[in-house]
């Protein structure tokens, strides 16, 4: 639990020092702050492929069996990729261009729907 865990720590452990940096002055470098703390969030999100989705499936073997915690799992993912591809319809349309965080849930979604192995 804790390798999984640390994928997205690593992100924020390095939020601090290059927000410290932002803070002594250096404006050039809050988006590369923004941009770990924005990856560390978006793989703690609930979904199967990312390290959240592991991250729950263990914390809910603890208390069901894991029939039961794949399929949490698994409604959980669906309901929290369809806001983020609407999120990304509506990027890509007010961007004209950007259209990564469609594609990212794009992929998600096709993980999810072709994925042979289990959990477990």
């Amino acid at each position: 639990m804790l390798i999984i865990f640390f994928g997205p720590a690593a992100n924020f452990i390095c939020v601090l020092p290059l927000f410290l940096v932002y803070l002594c002055g250096t404006e050039k470098i809050l988006p590369f702050a923004a941009a770990n703390l924005s990856v560390g969030l978006f793989n703690l999100l609930p979904v199967m492929s990312l390290d959240g989705g592991q991250l729950l499936f263990i914390l809910l073997c603890r208390s069901r069996t894991p029939e039961q915690a794949e399929k949490i799992v698994c409604r959980l993912t669906f309901i929290s990729v369809f806001p983020i591809a609407a999120l990304g319809f509506v990027i890509l349309f007010h961007s004209h261009y950007n259209f990564s965080l469609l594609f990212v849930c794009v992929y998600l979604i096709f993980a999810l729907l072709t994925r042979q192995e289990k959990y477990y």
